[in-house]
């Protein structure tokens, strides 16, 4: 059974009310996903396989099954062209639980879209996070010449 798993740490997400937020620390770009996109999201930081996932957006909202796995498919792909996330075939124990609750009654159900922003992409590659050693925070890159590349208009 295929899971997903997020592809580097420079992918991250949080849920608000229902809602992922997912930032790509590489490119700058962000990208959100409500309902069934961000349950999917949760069961993919969560570690659990497609069919788990599946079945939890199953429990939330009132899908067919053949429309629901057309749609997991077509959302996943979208999460691997955005590379957001990886196939795993490997059996990975998740030592994790789900991070969205379920709704207390099934959901009327619409397909799970990614919708992605790079409106912000210049702003967050400012960031100086992104001009660091490893180290991290303060230790700047160092230049061919070695001193730390420093950005200076006169």
């Amino acid at each position: 059974m295929a899971r997903y798993r997020v592809r580097d740490k420079n992918v991250v997400s949080e849920i608000i009310d229902e809602e992922a937020i997912i930032m790509d620390l590489n490119t700058g770009s962000y990208f959100s996903s409500d309902g069934p996109g961000a349950l999917i999201w949760d069961g993919i930081v969560c570690g659990f396989e497609a069919a788990q996932i599946k079945e939890r957006v199953h429990q939330a909202f009132c899908a067919e099954p053949a429309e629901l796995d057309k749609d997991f498919e077509n959302f996943v792909a979208s999460l691997v062209a955005d590379r957001l996330v990886d196939v795993s075939h490997k059996i990975i124990s998740s030592g994790l639980d789900w991070s969205m609750p379920l709704p207390a009654d099934r959901r009327g159900y619409d397909p799970p879209i990614l919708k992605k922003y790079d409106d912000l992409q210049n702003l967050a590659m400012l960031d100086p996070i992104h001009d660091v050693e490893e180290a991290g925070w303060p230790n700047r890159k160092a230049t061919e010449t070695g001193w730390p590349n420093r950005k200076t208009n006169f």
